[in-house]
């Protein structure tokens, strides 16, 4: 292991390191070239045969001693990315020893996974060009693949799928990522002067939490979770916080994430009792609003709140892992309150076979909104049943929590308690049988004590509204700077007679240079306030900008016209982003 230690392997793709450990790299006689002949004219018909547009995303078949991989980069068109794998350990160890693989390594359009397609194979897909890139398409490579062609075609499904798992996910981001941060924006009278769920870390050291999900084994579960409410730390999320409470059950923490209006809907027409939100700053501002002084927040992925905390003098903020459910918030609140186990109820991650998704009282029962076509689901192992049908969505969550309960278990105690669900790896089920026998004795009254405590400190939130508004005002005038100067750029280059570009570009280049110049040192003179802008609307703005670019490349051979023409849509997208950031503190 210590010629890995240090390289450019580990620094990169750190776990394939644990993955090589133990194990011998290959002899060369176990690599493609073997037995092909002229190993450099199989490779001169492989590129001729290959027809690869610019921007594409490649799947890869094998890696061997990496020559085929390296004359694929020395032809790649621009803007192109490659994910290649390789089944054998031993050869991708030989590779990635060698001065070849050394060196391919450090190439940025190149991304590795090796041995078994899991979750570990795939850990570099989260920093994988998706949107940059176009469709992904897979890329055969004979000598290697028709070693072991079912590994391969496997390589190639999963790749697709995960490829367009983070296109979405990231898409989602870029595309919404305006509106996320107008609700920080309304959300920060309300949430800025609340406490940050770090304040009470230790808590509740050695406790149990139970954690209620929505799924469609929360209907047999309640009767159990009433009975012990007052034995254990006992969270909601969103959607079960309904059933819950109709059950008269008054959970301690309810965690609700999403910015969209559906996250409200669980709390419309419900008696909130007691309970204390748990949230992010983008959260949907209706839910922050319905719990006014019964929140307490997470921030450290949100650059205005954390931005504003600090200059507030109230430090960072604490971070809770999400994954694309809230549910999976739990690890991390459970690890800051210092609860020793955690079971999961209505964590099904599944549906039934009848097709429905949730549990009875539940806004989606409610909405009509509980029904999942099966066609449309993978069948995997359950707790007690056989195989239970998972849609794509649920499936991703599904590895999501298995990657999360093999990094946890070693810190605290996880069960799951979803009769009807997905078996979680890592997480082993336990029936609410099992769960009744073990249950007797008093009130914790501990527990019982801290929640109030927690209760008051969220009713003492201070107020920080002279000094909020201060610090917005000066953000603010930065981002109406930054859309003036934008837009003047803009509208200079719309005049221009691209037909005559000649003509007329002694007079408005120079001087929207000057602009582009101007704009570029305002950046620089307020970096904090321009990373700000940048994850919000400015970010989609962006996105498109660069996605123009590159159709100017293919559509506009003059190099000159096209530099005035990526410039008019650079200010476009900055007057654009910066608008709507100005205008988003307004409202």
């Amino acid at each position: 292991m210590k010629k890995m230690e240090g390289s450019v392997l580990a620094k990169r793709f750190p776990c394939l390191v644990s993955r090589l450990e133990g194990v011998k790299a290959a002899e060369h006689e176990t690599l493609w070239s073997s037995g092909v002949g002229d190993a450099s004219a199989v490779l001169d018909r492989w590129l001729e045969s290959l027809d690869i547009d610019p921007y594409s995303a490649l799947a890869l078949s094998g890696i061997g001693d990496g020559r085929h991989l390296e004359r694929l980069l020395d032809s790649l068109p621009k803007g192109c990315a490659i994910f290649c794998a390789e089944e054998k350990l031993s050869v991708f160890r030989a590779f990635a020893e060698s001065d070849l693989g050394k060196r391919l390594l450090e190439d940025c359009r190149l991304f590795v996974g090796a041995g078994e397609l899991n979750e570990l194979f795939f850990e570099s897909m989260s920093a994988f060009p998706v949107l940059e890139a176009g469709d992904a398409s897979p890329v055969i490579f004979a000598p290697i693949f028709n070693q072991s062609e079912k590994y391969y075609s496997e390589f190639f499904l999963e790749f697709v799928r995960r490829f367009d798992y983070w296109r979405k996910l990231f898409g989602t981001n870029a595309l919404f990522s305006g509106d996320w941060q107008e609700n920080t924006f309304a959300n920060l009278p309300q949430l800025i002067g609340a406490p940050d769920i770090g304040e009470f870390r230790g808590a509740f050291v050695g406790k149990e939490m139970l954690v209620a999900s929505a799924g469609p084994s929360l209907d047999e579960s309640l009767e159990y979770l009433k009975s012990v409410q007052d034995r254990a730390v006992l969270v909601a999320v969103n959607s079960s916080f309904q059933a819950l409470r109709n059950a008269g059950i008054d959970p301690h923490f309810v965690l609700a994430a999403d910015p969209y209006e559906t996250t409200d809907k669980g709390f419309e027409g419900v008696d909130l009792g007691a309970s204390i939100l748990v949230c992010p700053f983008i959260v949907y501002p209706r839910v922050a609003e319905r719990f006014s002084d019964q929140a307490a927040t997470w921030s450290r992925d949100n650059l205005l709140a954390s931005y504003l905390r600090l200059k507030l003098g109230l430090g960072q903020g604490s971070g809770l892992l999400e994954l694309g459910t809230v549910s999976i918030c739990a690890f991390d609140l459970a690890e800051i309150l210092a609860c020793s186990s955690i079971t999961f109820f209505g964590q099904d991650l599944a549906v039934r076979d009848d097709g429905r998704s949730h549990a009875s009282d539940s806004f989606y029962s409610d909405m009509k909104m509980n029904r999942v076509a099966l066609e449309r689901c993978r069948w995997v192992p359950g707790n007690t049943l056989d195989k239970v049908p998972v849609e794509e969505k649920l499936f991703v969550y599904l590895r999501a929590f298995e990657q999360l309960a093999r990094e946890r278990s070693q810190s605290m105690k996880l069960r799951n308690a979803s009769r009807l669900g997905a078996r979680i790896e890592g997480m082993p089920y336990v029936s609410i049988e099992s769960l009744e026998s073990k249950t007797g004795g008093a009130s914790d009254d501990s527990i019982a004590k801290t929640w109030a405590e927690i209760q008051e400190c969220c009713r003492l939130r201070k107020d920080f509204s002279s000094e909020l508004s201060s610090e917005l005002e000066r953000v603010r005038s930065f981002a109406n700077e930054l859309a003036s100067r934008a837009l003047q750029g803009a509208i200079l280059l719309e005049s221009l007679d691209f037909q005559n570009l000649e003509a007329n570009e002694s007079e408005a280049l120079p001087e929207a240079l000057k602009l582009r110049d101007g704009i570029v040192a305002l950046t620089e003179s307020e970096p904090d306030y321009f990373k700000i802008l940048q994850d919000g609307q400015l970010k989609f703005e962006m996105l498109q900008f660069r996605r123009e670019a590159r159709e100017f490349e293919s559509v506009c051979e003059d190099e000159s016209r096209r530099s005035v023409l990526e410039l008019k849509s650079y200010f476009w997208a900055l007057a654009e982003g910066s608008f709507r950031f100005a205008s988003s503190m307004r409202r």
